[in-house]
């Protein structure tokens, strides 16, 4: 069964993933007012909500048909296919032309351009956001065992106490470690496909109680806001102590927030949210793009035109969606179906 209120969602979540990568083109720097570090918080970390749409969806299409050999080649074929394709101009551009300082060069300086564009491959750097590839490639990977942990109904006892576990390792520096992100994104994966395992019966339970799981999360932002250093997502080397990650769970009660909301409009038809939900995954591969370009002429926040702030931000965010969907309807009228290859859709 179609699920409009998840596509919805998927159509919001894209919307936190570009925004995320808005606030630099906006010329924002969240200051040292708690008020700024809290807008910053509830923007960030957006990924979550991919991760725990992309969960309930494996457990909602793929687990009553799973078959590991076709769930790999679908993966390949849609997934690092335009992953591939979309890395090797980048690549060769941070290799052999750059004007500025290519990312993160000083981990590989001194390597053959080979082994440089390996790294780059394996570690999504070479664009922002790539890096959400090489981890959930990883997660397919592994996915049989979330349909063994489905099968003994297992998925929230491994999940929560994972999700603990995640909220101290936080995300990687650089978002370099394929395994970090990893830990710390796997635990929503399969939060995600308990949600939609149990689904009935949270719509019934948590009818019209979306409000108190909002509140709950912006009481989270606003505890990290205060009393932590931590502005918007949290990265550190995973055994090096940081506290508690509240973006982690803060955005997991976002997701029940706004799966019980959405709910109520299962049968509304919102033409442009599922308009971003069925470009979505092009969005995501194109966006990167247009942000790389303005940080080409200026890589440094001393050379920002402007000091933004939240609304720019959004600004920015409503441009480069725009945009990627312009160019990815480009895309589908040239290479036709083949286009899905290519950008993902």
């Amino acid at each position: 069964m179609f699920l409009h209120s998840f596509n919805y969602f998927r159509g919001i979540a894209i919307i936190f993933v570009v925004l995320a990568h808005s606030y630099i083109p906006a010329g924002w720097q969240p200051g040292e007012s708690v008020f700024d570090r809290f807008q910053f918080s509830l923007m960030m970390n957006g990924t979550v909500f991919f991760v725990f749409i992309s969960g309930f969806l494996f457990h909602h299409v793929f687990v009553p048909r799973y078959q590991y050999k076709k769930f790999m080649i679908k993966k390949a074929k849609f997934v690092l296919l335009p992953y591939l394709c979309l890395s090797i101009l980048p690549i060769l551009f941070w290799l052999f032309w750059t004007p500025i300082t290519a990312p993160h060069e000083s981990l590989y300086s001194g390597h053959p351009d080979w082994q440089t564009a390996i790294w780059y491959f394996l570690t999504g750097r070479q664009l922002t956001a790539y890096w959400y590839i090489p981890m959930v490639m990883v997660l397919f990977l592994i996915s049989p065992l979330v349909v063994w942990l489905t099968k003994k109904n297992m998925l929230l006892w491994v999940g929560l106490p994972l999700l603990v576990v995640a909220s101290f390792i936080h995300r990687p520096v650089g978002n370099l470690q394929a395994m970090q992100s990893l830990v710390y994104f796997f635990p929503v994966f399969l939060i995600g496909g308990w949600a939609s395992a149990h689904k009935d019966w949270l719509y019934e339970k948590l009818a019209n109680k979306e409000i108190w799981l909002l509140l709950i999360a912006v009481a989270l932002a606003f505890i990290q806001a205060s009393f932590t250093d931590q502005v918007g997502n949290s990265h550190k080397p995973a055994f090096q102590w940081g506290g508690v990650d509240y973006s982690l769970y803060q955005k997991v009660l976002l997701c029940f927030a706004l799966m019980i909301f959405l709910h109520r409009f299962e049968d509304k038809e919102w033409h442009w949210l599922n308009t971003l939900a069925n470009v979505s995954f092009a969005i995501y591969f194109i966006h990167p793009w247009f942000t790389t370009w303005w940080r080409l002429y200026h890589p440094t926040p001393e050379s920002w035109p402007s000091s933004g702030n939240l609304l720019y931000t959004l600004g920015v965010c409503a441009l480069l969606i725009v945009l990627s969907i312009a160019v990815a309807k480009v895309f589908k009228a040239i290479f036709k179906t083949r286009s899905r290859y290519l950008i993902g859709w």
